[in-house]
């Protein structure tokens, strides 16, 4: 089980990514990361409809990679985690409102910048177009007379769908489990998919008839909280370098991811306003 980061060891961090000291005597202001430490309780909204980053087990209960790495930082904050179950458009109000103090995660957009605050990322969304064995696909055009299945409801379904050539056949499923097999069985030419599950597809299977095709949208993923929470802000960018150091994020991608760990986020994509 990993051990939980000193706390003090997270404010020095924090300090050394620019958490300037109060002068002697000053109140600080009442933010996200105060309320957090006093009232002991973390409030994360995130969608439990995208394993393996947050979904529901067998058993009903959240889990995946992103649940995985806020119950990490509630333990390493000291407080309890409360879950709050968000769709993707009630996220970034979530934040306004205060109705949560973090969001786990978003694609770092330099659009999202104007409504909501990022930390450092830590970890990456690979997304593409796959396709039946021997389409070769190498670009939407190539999308052409052909049937995609779409999960019904999901942000890539709204990001792929206004990009097909006018010949394409949208199908839409219920989850990208079903858009997989559509695929597989060979009734659907094509969908849009996460690159791991491709890839952890074909290392079970070689011989799966399927192959990754082209890539539609490559991110660094990050917590997101809302403007003006500096504090808190720098205080996971801290939790995600130390904890990225020690292995800990490493081993959260090994465990829900199967294959390699993501790609490693350089310092140019960080985003902080």
């Amino acid at each position: 089980m990993t051990v939980p980061l000193p706390r003090r060891a997270l404010v020095a961090g924090a300090a050394l990514l620019g958490l300037a000291a109060l002068p002697a005597g000053a109140t600080p202001a009442r933010g996200a990361l105060a309320r957090i430490l006093e009232n002991g309780e973390l409030r994360v909204g995130l969608m439990l409809r995208t394993p393996p980053w947050a979904a529901h087990d067998e058993f009903g209960e959240p889990d995946g990679s992103e649940v995985a790495l806020v119950r990490q930082l509630a333990r390493d904050l000291g407080a309890r985690l409360r879950l709050v179950v968000l769709e993707a458009e009630e996220r970034i109000p979530a934040l306004e409102s205060g109705r949560v103090d973090i969001v786990a995660s978003f694609p770092v957009d330099t659009g999202l910048l104007r409504r909501i605050a990022l930390a450092r990322p830590h970890d990456r969304l690979r997304v593409v177009i796959a396709g039946r064995a021997g389409r070769h696909l190498h670009g939407f055009a190539d999308l052409d007379d052909l049937t995609l299945a779409l999960p019904i409801g999901t942000a890539l379904a709204e990001l792929v769908h206004p990009l097909l050539p006018p010949g394409a056949v949208a199908v839409f499923l219920p989850d990208y489990a079903a858009c997989l097999d559509a695929v597989l069985h060979g009734e659907v030419d094509a969908t849009v998919a996460f690159e791991w599950s491709v890839r952890n597809l074909l290392l079970t299977d070689p011989f799966a008839p399927i192959e990754p095709g082209f890539l539609v949208r490559d991110s660094p993923l990050a917590l997101a909280v809302a403007m003006g929470e500096r504090d808190l802000l720098r205080f996971l960018d801290t939790f995600v370098l130390l904890r990225t150091a020690d292995g800990t994020l490493d081993a959260l991608h090994r465990r829900y991811f199967v294959s390699a760990p993501a790609t490693e986020t350089s310092a140019t994509d960080r985003r902080s306003p």
